[in-house]
């Protein structure tokens, strides 16, 4: 019998992202046949961020905080949210590339034991597609868990995956950190082998108000 497949939520988090999120959830609702469901968790934005993203439901479900949480705080409201095996933290400012969620559920069904996934990136400079650059974030398939996995080179957030059952584990994002989404990958990386997609799957945007 074949094993059930995995689930996945793809979470935006967004604060005053309103001259992208549209391109955002374009490019993943391209994908919406391998994803479960798609949530936006606004922080508390002061533009019109939240309601751009409202057009989109019921397709996808947007949350709005009372208050701003901070970017860590955000994103472990975005894991609270997460009711799916999976779940993809996707700035509200990047772009998901055609075809790419699949990519991720077929590699996750073929190394079952990993707890992230992660792939390169297409950088982007202000929108300047004809300049972009392709940005390798790893030469292994495969990191062990424990010191070859603590040791991964960086990425970029919006390419990673991880299982829902890891964040459960391991807890929420290090507010005090400087970097809480590597100090996070490297928290997994010390329980669950930690796997690399050969290609890129996101075109990685960098704005004159990216923080």
């Amino acid at each position: 019998m074949n094993a059930p497949k995995l689930t996945l939520t793809v979470a935006v988090p967004s604060y005053n992202k309103a001259p992208y999120i549209r391109r955002c959830l374009d490019s993943i609702l391209r994908d919406k046949e391998f994803v479960d469901e798609i949530i936006v968790v606004d922080n508390a934005s002061t533009d019109n961020t939240y309601e751009i993203a409202k057009e989109y439901e019921p397709q996808v479900k947007c949350y709005k905080n009372d208050k701003n949480l901070g970017m860590s705080g955000n994103w472990d409201r975005c894991i609270d949210l997460c009711k799916t095996d999976l779940l993809m933290i996707f700035h509200a400012d990047d772009e998901l590339m055609a075809g790419s969620l699949r990519k991720y559920l077929d590699f996750f069904e073929k190394h079952p034991d990993i707890g992230l996934a992660h792939a390169d990136a297409i950088f982007v400079k202000n929108g300047e597609y004809a300049s972009a650059i392709y940005q390798k974030t790893d030469k292994k398939e495969i990191r062990k868990a424990g010191a070859e996995a603590i040791d991964m080179p960086g990425n970029f957030c919006s390419t990673v995956i991880v299982k829902k059952e890891a964040y459960n584990r391991l807890g929420g994002f290090m507010a005090e950190s400087c970097s809480s989404d590597m100090e996070m990958w490297r928290r997994i990386g010390s329980q669950y082998d930690i796997g690399h997609i050969d290609e890129a799957t996101v075109y990685y945007h960098s704005n004159k108000d990216s923080y």
